[in-house]
């Protein structure tokens, strides 16, 4: 007898199911994935099986709350009974980790254990599954051809600007960006996909740190770089890179930059001085919104927006 697989989704799902969770749900829902100790920590990072090899074991995922220098290990499993091994027991139990599953643990664990709600998983996937499909036909099938890319702009103000030189310095032939640490940017940092253009602007506005979304006001530009995505979101917890943005070496629970993205410079143009951009017109919001969200926070466009805004780029640098 042949029947199909009825196994439609691997554990991976549960992971980004969990890591979506923990950054984005309403405290009510996040703290039914925590054990009760962990409910008023503020969670500043999440690696996901990126902590390296410890112990002989690695971590499903590892969570960095602000306050905490160690990170908490979670054992992601679809069935508690499917944790048996004892390095990772031991693991779990010294450094205070816990266990996420669907189903019961095995009797007389000593690990704690949080049962995922599964009407709640069920609608997680409903509400995603056309991200989901996307991602895995891109990333796993590498089928490009699925319509048009997403499309984003960048505002960079203030030290932004040196630190995008220093990296262009540092890696011209493989430049990166990375994003602050910000609940409403890194929904958007998280949908960046393979293939995305962005611009990055390079800009100064005069309302102080906050920016106006006032179509009406001006603002002047000292460069801008049109890019497309080739890595689209990854995190580096060690090394030069994990810190270039930051100041000093900063600990994993207390990084600001955490979030990087790879990409290939497509076109650009720098001024030895600030140029006048004009009025913000129809880019205000977005303007508003990568500024006000993370000192820099890709912002989403419509094709036609976007189009209009290099046009306008290359118009100004002519």
């Amino acid at each position: 007898m042949k029947k199909i697989n009825r196994n439609a989704f691997n554990e991976k799902l549960i992971h980004r199911y969990l890591f979506e969770r923990y950054y984005f749900a309403p405290k009510d829902i996040r703290n039914k994935l925590l054990p009760a100790e962990y409910h008023k920590d503020s969670i500043n990072l999440i690696a996901p099986e990126d902590s390296g090899e410890k112990e002989g074991y690695r971590a499903d995922l590892t969570i960095f709350f602000k306050d905490k220098e160690q990170g908490v290990p979670v054992e992601v499993k679809w069935f508690g009974k499917g944790l048996t091994k004892q390095n990772q027991i031991d693991y779990l139990l010294k450094h205070n980790g816990f266990i996420v599953s669907f189903g019961d643990v095995e009797e007389g664990l000593p690990v704690k254990h949080i049962v995922i709600d599964p009407n709640d998983f069920l609608e997680w996937t409903q509400f995603n599954i056309s991200k989901l499909t996307r991602e895995s036909l891109i990333y796993q099938a590498g089928i490009k051809t699925l319509g048009s890319s997403q499309h984003w702009v960048v505002f960079l103000r203030g030290t932004s600007h040196e630190n995008f030189f220093k990296m262009l310095r540092h890696s011209k032939r493989s430049p990166f960006w990375a994003y602050k640490q910000n609940e409403h940017a890194l929904r958007n940092i998280l949908n960046i996909q393979q293939g995305d253009s962005v611009l990055f602007i390079l800009g100064y506005a005069s309302e102080g740190m906050g920016m106006s979304n006032n179509p009406n006001l001006k603002l002047q530009i000292r460069a801008w770089y049109e890019v497309i995505v080739k890595d689209p979101y990854y995190m580096i917890l060690k090394g030069d890179k994990g810190t270039f943005f930051e100041s000093g070496d900063i600990p994993v629970n207390k990084r600001r930059w955490p979030h990087f993205v790879d990409f290939e410079i497509r076109d650009s143009f720098e001024w030895p001085s600030r140029v006048e951009f004009g009025k913000r017109g129809e880019y205000a919001s977005a303007f508003a919104e990568s500024v006000n969200y993370g000192s820099g926070a890709p912002a989403p466009l419509l094709r036609a927006q976007y189009e209009h805004l290099a046009d306008s780029l290359r118009k100004i640098s002519k």
